[in-house]
């Protein structure tokens, strides 16, 4: 069995039972491997949205994609979210007790029955794809949300994108089964591959298919994607077995857990799917007003706590199997700090920065003044819930690691009906034709989510407390206080003399206010002796010194 080289070695044996040192080391390599390649990802995924802004704007094409894509890819995501926090935690553990061939066993019965389903989904989206559309964007059946022709578009988009769920829904198993070994980068690099697939199609094929170029190389990102995991598995491919796992206490177990996983995912994404049913009738272009500013708030998230949490489930899933919960407890908490110290400053920059943000990705060709207004106000309430996305992650990853997907389905359910209830009202007594009340309402119950979720861990675990933790809170709400009426100040003295009107008057603010707002807060941490700078600067100041 060979191993990806690296001086951080992302990839440790199974058997190894690394020092807490040596451990966290393993940790910080593996999550700054798949940090790169989600970073890599996320600069092409955002290549993709400032063409889709420049090519279709908040237009009927730009809502049709944007509701073509989202029911296959929510089959997707539910392989990902169902199959995966319940698969890991049973191969690793039955590979470390039971041995190889039996973790093989259940992983080539796992993909079988898996590729079975996935084609009878495909088949059947495709084929029901216009009853899809009525459900989820009633509106676009109105005169106002766009009529016949945006319906028969939005139809012929999904029945393109349907067939990718193949693809995907089979890679997120092996990407899964890369992870087990403690292989990230190059099933990371599949997610790379698939956006290039993507923007490859749209910009080669968008002069004579227009808006469909899109949904075709979708298409053939996800078979790129696919394709990476299987030249990655290599010879581990010769070891999957069909057999008789599925009488195995192991699978019994899995599928167990996948249950409330399913109820869970369902219900959540039910959720976005209203969203878009709530959005369909406000104004052209509500729909995909949505999805930009998202893409937004996605990009720290995926590169850090995305990361962060993929990484660190393999150790968890170890510690949590070897019954060694202090250890479990002392990750879960540095990893919590890390985000807090991160994800804080960044909430507020956005926030405040949110308009030149919008101008300098997106301004250009159909993304209009009309759609940075539409759009500005949405990418507002969703930066105000980035911390909570962030700390959900990590905290979700220690319920799964622990075999424990009922209790988190459960918070996950009532937080839901939060959600879907708040937008309900806010879309029935709003003033505003757009769909900021739906940003709010997401920002709201995912806050509500990740304060109940972490109550309950605590609960479970004996631990870990925050109370030990109130000195560092403070410091970084005061660090991230004092850079957020720095950046406001400068803020305000730029438009003043300079108003924002284009790309580049949005570049300007944005620069300067980040730029001074940076070296604000990490200076005051510095200063405050927050363990998290002070770490990271003694690194830096140790290379210069050996590098003399």
């Amino acid at each position: 069995m060979t191993h990806e080289s690296g001086s951080a070695r992302p990839e440790v044996a199974l058997s190894e039972k690394p020092s807490e040192e040596r451990t966290g080391r393993a940790i910080a390599g593996a999550a700054s491997v798949i940090a790169l390649m989600h970073l890599a990802a996320r600069v092409v995924g955002f290549a993709e949205q400032i063409l889709r802004g420049k090519y279709f704007g908040t237009s009927h094409r730009a809502d049709a994609y944007e509701v073509a894509s989202k029911v296959p890819t929510t089959i997707f995501f539910g392989c990902e979210k169902i199959l995966n926090p319940s698969f890991l935690p049973s191969f690793i553990d039955l590979r470390q007790k039971e041995g190889e061939q039996k973790a093989w066993q259940l992983a080539g019965t796992t993909l079988a029955l898996q590729a079975a389903f996935l084609a009878i989904l495909v088949v059947a989206g495709r084929a029901f794809s216009e009853q899809l559309v009525l459900w989820v964007a009633p509106g676009f059946y109105t005169a106002d949300g766009g009529g016949p022709e945006k319906v028969e578009m939005t139809v012929r988009l999904m029945r393109i994108v349907f067939i990718a769920v193949f693809f995907l829904g089979l890679s997120s198993t092996t990407y899964c089964i890369l992870n087990a070994f403690k292989r990230f980068a190059t099933p990371a690099l599949g997610d790379v591959l698939w956006k290039v697939g993507t923007v490859a199609g749209l910009i080669i094929l968008y002069g004579r298919l227009d808006v469909y170029a899109i949904a075709l190389g979708f298409l053939a990102g996800s078979i790129l994607k696919l394709g990476t995991h299987v030249l990655a598995l290599g010879r581990w491919l010769l070891k999957l077995r069909i057999g008789d796992a599925i009488r195995h206490p192991v699978f019994k177990r899995m599928l167990l857990l996948m249950l409330p996983m399913a109820f869970g995912f369902a219900y959540s994404e039910i959720r976005q799917l209203l969203d878009m049913r709530f959005a369909s009738p406000l104004s052209e272009g509500a729909v995909a007003a949505l999805n930009y500013p998202r893409r937004v708030t996605d990009l720290p998230y995926q590169i850090v706590a995305y990361a962060l949490g993929i990484a660190l489930f393999p150790f968890l899933s170890e510690y949590a199997s070897e019954g060694k919960l202090d250890d479990l407890k002392r990750l879960l908490l540095s990893s919590l700090r890390m985000l807090l110290f991160m994800f804080v400053p960044v909430t507020v920059a956005l926030f405040i920065l949110a308009e030149p943000t919008l101008r300098v990705i997106y301004q250009a060709g159909e993304f209009t003044e009309r759609s940075v207004d539409l759009t500005t106000p949405v990418l507002e309430y969703y930066a105000l819930g980035m911390l909570a996305q962030a700390l959900e992650c990590v905290i979700l990853q220690t319920f799964y690691s622990l075999k424990n997907t009922l209790t988190p389905t459960l918070v996950g359910f009532g937080t839901t009906m939060l959600h879907v209830g708040l937008a309900w009202w806010v879309t029935q007594t709003g003033s505003h034709d757009d769909p900021r009340g739906l940003a709010m309402a997401y920002t709201v119950a995912r806050s509500v989510k990740v304060v109940l979720a972490f109550a309950l861990l605590a609960q479970i675990l004996k631990g870990p407390s925050l109370r030990g933790q109130g000195s560092f809170v403070l410091k970084v709400i005061g660090a991230t206080a004092a850079m957020g009426l720095v950046m406001h100040l400068i803020y305000q003295q730029i438009v003043a003399v300079r108003p924002m009107t284009g790309r580049v008057d949005g570049l300007i603010v944005f620069a300067a206010c980040s730029l001074v707002g940076g070296v604000a807060y990490i200076g005051l941490a510095y200063l405050m002796r927050l363990p998290e700078i002070s770490s990271a600067v003694s690194a830096v100041k140790g290379r210069l010194k050996r590098g003399k």
